[in-house]
Formats: structure tokens, sequence, C-alpha cells
């Protein structure tokens, strides 16, 4: 029993250097980065997840992406702080708009951005 144990805490280690705790680690490793957290509403299912990258590639943030969560019903980003401007919570706010799903940073502002 032990050995089963100790087999699957390694294989756990294992599958977490994978690419999904890399971009984890990337965040940690440059604290000059920008993370930013994007409430989503409306989103259910892995499809809803794959359509907002496909949005988010399509403006220009493919590579920004650090995670989607449907289950969360979250969107995490990474910027150099060169690549974050102030126009930039808005454009990425109405590229998951674009799909359909309400989008925000602020819970007491639901709608930052302007038409």
């Amino acid at each position: 029993m032990n050995s089963v144990i100790r087999l699957l805490t390694m294989l756990s280690v294992i599958a977490c250097l994978g690419p999904c705790c890399g971009k984890e680690v990337r965040a940690a490793d440059n604290p000059k980065e920008i993370t930013r957290t994007y409430q989503v509403e409306g989103m259910t299912c892995g499809g809803c997840e794959a359509g907002i990258k496909l949005s988010l590639k399509g403006a220009g943030f493919g590579k920004n992406v650090l995670s989607v969560s449907h289950e969360n019903g979250r969107v995490m980003m990474q910027f150099a702080p060169e690549e974050f401007g102030k126009d930039t919570d808005c454009k990425i706010i109405k590229a998951i708009q674009s799909r359909g799903y309400i989008a925000y940073v602020d819970a007491s502002n639901k709608n930052p951005c302007p038409k």
C-alpha cells in the first residue's frame, strides 16, 4: 500500500511539471509581470473556454492567457509592463463579450467599458 501511495505521489509531481504548472511558475519567476484576473459569467463547459481563448487570440492576446476556467468563471492573463496599457482591460473584456459573456475585473462595475 505504501508503495502505491509513493508511486501516486511521484506521478502527481511529474504531472505538475507540465505546461499548466509552467505558466504559474512563469508568473512567479518575474514579479514585474502584471497578472490580471477577469471574472466571466456564463461559461458552462470546455467549449466556452476554447471560444474565449480564440477570441483573445484574435484580439492579439493569445500569448497572454494563463488560464480560462468555466468552473471558476475566470480568465487569468499576464503581461509585461510595456504590454499593458490603459485600454488593455477594455480590449480584453470586449473580446470576451463578443462571445456573449459578461466580463469584468471589478464586481462593483460589471460594465466598465464604454461602447
